[in-house]
């Protein structure tokens, strides 16, 4: 019998004989065909009485029904003192329901249909999105109609929506990357543009039922909806149906904000101070064009060879031959509805910021002055040209986007000249909207990052201006006096009964560490969890809470010295953020074992007299000398000990609360006395309740406890 080699050691073979004998070719050789037209289906268009602007394309392919729905009215149109409105209006129109049908029994009635019916915003517009089965199409629709013409408005959800967009506020200056984005965006459009405004808390709780009531009243209305329609029906039946469900929506007349201009880019050089990366984030550019100006192909095509990937001008020489970032590009910005603005962006370690800004600004005036090889041109077509066909992926891309063109003034077939637009382009073409369009020198510069470990001062490009990202604090939810010398001087006497009858600062002031394991219930996002947790505290700044809940293991840890700390939990470890270190600073200042011993460095101003679970107590004021955030405390008038804490916190979706701490159960702990039960409120309502089961003042507490750990 004839023995068969092995298939790989055959292939091996194959591979080590020459060229020749294969018969191989130069890869270069190989031919590319032609690209075949793209056949574009036709969508049909067709307006409503009430003015709603309707596209439609049929795809049986699947038997489903999806929709986009587009208002003209989005995020800018907010009043400047309730930033936000927009988006809180567009969620709970959703997550309220209407008068009709609830938001929850909305949400079974879509859980139940594999149905989904989404809303967001954007600067000018507000979208609601439509996915469903082709059978349940008209009771979906009946039901958009009905939230757009009947919105419940449900003050528990409107609550709901305003926490979830304070915990944006809180988290946003946690990734240096979108602040850059963030900051830059505001010196490219200026500080007064409605595109930039930027949210705070004093805007959110400016934000009422009212306010959205009237925010919908005033704009949300068909003239200016625009409808893309694709899926599983018959075009003139689909028409008839929209019709009914849609058509019934009144038309009403609208004045529209006006938008200001996009303002001109003047050159300036900005720094972002965050002390905890070791990576500059940077930022580069200036005002754009809009997506019609004659310019427009010439200019992405220019933005292809400064960044188009692996082969272009930024990524050979910023990152491949000097090795100066991580990550790097540009991108046009060329908008529909306005002149966007024109980007580069890069990132580099920290000791390299001042090398890689002048690299990628050697780039951008390379790209002005230096023409572009017939090679780059031809790269940068092929690049253009081969992801042409993703825009006619699926039937959805193509109706969405003929409707986008539309509502923005455009023509529906804006794009169909594309590939030949893109070919006609040559190397003088592109090489004079470069030379007009490129302002190295007036261009703005922002860094996030650490200027200690900079190689060079960012002065070297200018005068330089810090940016202060502070967060401002929420309104406070009660006001307090001014301190008066007869305040204070009661506050001290207060504290000083209170320190006493807890055992005295002598005690207070042997206490180093404090080793305490607790059983916990914990009520949040609608259920109720137990949990067993150890917290270790070292004084003056080492904090550790390792929790067990539903099976998990999540650990908490922050350190003042080495001004770091982590949070590890089933998603992997993650480094303290600025805003997460202040909270952990703020609970180190409420622990009692500190605030006790050093009382009188806490400036305690007396408030009055008010009472807890009834009975009379002295409502003291504290400002701790660490420069954390001040709160009340409650001394029973009776028993001189605490009974009850006062101060702001977060909530497990990072959204400032009140948060009200009970205490009670006092025992003594070697020579002063602890609570052993705490009961705490989250804006009056119940968080959790903690019972202490052990706890030590003596025992050391191992170093490795507060040991940095790498994200």
């Amino acid at each position: 019998m004839k023995t068969q080699r092995p298939f790989l050691a055959v292939l091996a073979a194959l591979l080590l004989l020459p060229s020749a004998v294969l018969g191989a070719k130069k890869w270069e050789k190989i031919k590319t065909p032609e690209l075949r037209p793209i056949q574009v289906p036709e969508v049909h268009r067709q307006s409503l009485a009430n003015g709603m602007q309707l596209f439609l394309l049929e795809d049986a392919e699947l038997p489903l029904f999806r929709m986009t729905l587009v208002m003209k009215v989005g995020d800018a149109y907010a009043p400047k003192d309730k930033v936000g409105l927009a988006g809180v209006t567009a969620e709970v129109l959703r997550s309220g329901g209407s008068v009709q049908l609830g938001g929850d029994e909305l949400d079974e009635l879509l859980e139940g249909r594999g149905a989904s019916i989404e809303t967001s915003t954007d600067n000018l517009t507000t979208t609601i999105r439509v996915n469903v089965l082709a059978e349940d199409t008209q009771r979906i629709l009946e039901i958009v109609g009905d939230l757009l013409m009947r919105p419940a408005f449900p003050e528990d959800k409107i609550e709901l929506a305003l926490k979830q967009y304070k915990s944006v506020v809180a988290r946003r200056n946690d990734d240096p990357s979108q602040i850059a984005d963030r900051e830059f965006n505001k010196l490219l459009w200026g500080a007064n543009h409605p595109f930039v405004y930027q949210m705070e808390y004093e805007h959110l709780a400016n934000i009422s039922r009212a306010d959205l009531v009237a925010f919908h009243g005033r704009y949300y209305q068909p003239t200016d909806a625009f409808v893309a329609v694709w899926g599983d029906f018959q075009r003139n039946e689909m028409v008839n149906l929209l019709n009914q469900t849609l058509g019934a929506w009144p038309q009403k007349a609208v004045q529209h904000p006006r938008i200001p201009e996009t303002p001109a880019v003047q050159k300036s050089v900005n720094v972002v101070v965050k002390e905890s990366v070791t990576q500059s984030n940077i930022r580069l550019g200036h005002r754009s064009i809009k997506r019609d100006d004659p310019d427009y192909y010439p200019l992405m095509l220019m933005n292809e060879v400064l960044s188009g990937g692996i082969g272009s001008r930024l990524f050979n020489e910023v990152r491949t031959r000097q090795g100066l970032a991580y990550r790097v590009g540009s991108g046009l910005g060329a908008d529909l509805a306005t002149a966007g603005m024109f980007r580069v962006v890069c990132g580099t370690k920290s000791e390299t910021t001042a090398q890689a800004t002048r690299a990628c600004l050697a780039e951008i005036v390379r790209m002005r002055d230096e023409p572009v090889t017939e090679e780059e041109l031809k790269r940068a077509k092929d690049a253009l040209l081969n992801s042409y066909v993703f825009r006619f992926a699926n039937k959805g891309a193509i109706v969405n986007r003929q409707m986008r063109y539309v509502l923005h003034g455009y023509p529906a077939n804006f794009m169909d000249n594309y590939p030949a637009m893109v070919e006609a382009v040559t190397i003088a073409d592109l090489q004079r909207a470069a030379g007009n369009f490129l302002k190295p020198e007036n261009m703005a510069l922002l860094v996030v990052g650490k200027p200690d470990d900079f190689d060079e001062q960012l002065s070297v490009f200018g005068e330089v201006n810090e940016i202060d990202i502070t967060i401002p604090e929420p309104p406070a939810m009660e006001s307090f006096p001014a301190p008066t010398a007869e305040t204070l001087a009661k506050g001290r006497e207060v504290m000083a009964a209170a320190t006493a009858a807890a055992g005295g600062i002598a005690a207070f002031d042997n206490v180093s560490n404090v080793t305490e394991s607790v059983s916990l219930t914990i009520n949040a996002m609608g259920m109720s969890m137990d949990a067993k947790g150890t917290k270790y505290v070292q004084l003056p700044g080492n904090y550790r809470m390792e929790i067990a809940v539903m099976g998990q293991e999540m650990v908490q840890m922050y350190s003042r010295d080495q001004k770091s700390g982590f949070i590890k939990g089933m998603g992997g470890t993650k480094e303290l953020g600025e805003a997460e270190m202040q909270e952990f600073e703020d609970g180190l200042a409420r622990e009692l074992v500190v605030f006790m011993r050093d009382f009188e460095d806490y400036r305690p101003q007396f408030l009055g007299e008010e009472k807890v679970d009834g009975a009379p107590a002295d409502a003291i004021l504290m400002t701790p000398p660490t420069g954390a955030r001040k709160f009340k405390i409650l001394v029973d008038q009776s028993s001189k000990l605490v009974v009850k804490m006062e101060y702001r916190a977060t909530d497990t979706q990072g959204s400032p609360v009140h948060q009200e701490e009970f205490l009670s159960s006092w025992k003594t702990v070697g020579a002063i006395k602890l609570p052993h039960k705490a009961s705490i409120l989250q804006d009056g309502k119940p968080f959790l309740k903690s019972e202490t089961t052990a706890v030590s003042v003596k025992d050391a507490i191992p170093a490795e406890k507060f040991a940095k750990v790498e994200s």
